[in-house]
């Protein structure tokens, strides 16, 4: 018998990821507009804290949703929409795993480890471009915007269909 709901590990690092991978991307737009300072360092070890668990709670919920049975895909009864639902929850896996790839490689090309590390933010890197870091940023955009298509997603079919998708991930 199928599971009309996702198993509670599941739920729970979906949950997890979405409030960490939230207060992450609050917190990085807060630290682009600091210069350096002890706050700015202090928010860039919460962020790179927060990067991590999302990172570990992604590999995991991957784990648990293949290992555990699943509900059934939804139907919409609409092609399109029946293709989107799909590829964007991938998509939404991979982009998370490139912003954490980023983000690694962003904190060793900008050398931010010895700051961190020893508390200074003196010891921070002068603010500049840098690609890594673009990309990063850019992919945290890049998911914010398929966030809000995943939500306006569930609501549209809530809509149209009266069915609420919450119960499967709750």
């Amino acid at each position: 018998m199928t599971p009309t709901k996702y198993s509670k590990p599941t739920i729970y690092l979906h949950w997890f990821s979405a409030i960490a991978i939230a207060v992450a991307w609050v917190i990085g737009k807060l630290m682009g507009d600091l210069d350096n300072s002890d706050a700015k360092l202090l928010l860039i070890g919460i962020h790179i804290a927060l990067g991590t668990f999302v990172f570990i709670f992604t590999a995991l919920r991957i784990f648990y949703t293949f290992k555990n049975p699943r509900p059934e895909m939804i139907q919409t009864g609409s092609a399109f929409h029946n293709f989107l639902i799909p590829f964007i929850y991938y998509l939404m896996i991979v982009i998370i795993i490139m912003i954490t790839i980023s983000g690694t490689i962003t904190l060793f090309s900008k050398s931010l480890g010895p700051a961190i590390l020893s508390g200074n933010y003196l010891l921070l890197p002068p603010i500049g471009f840098n690609i890594y870091h673009y990309f990063h940023e850019l992919l945290s955009n890049l998911f914010a915007l398929l966030l809000i298509f995943h939500i306006a997603g569930i609501t549209l079919h809530f809509l149209r269909k009266k069915e609420n998708l919450l119960h499967r991930i709750s």
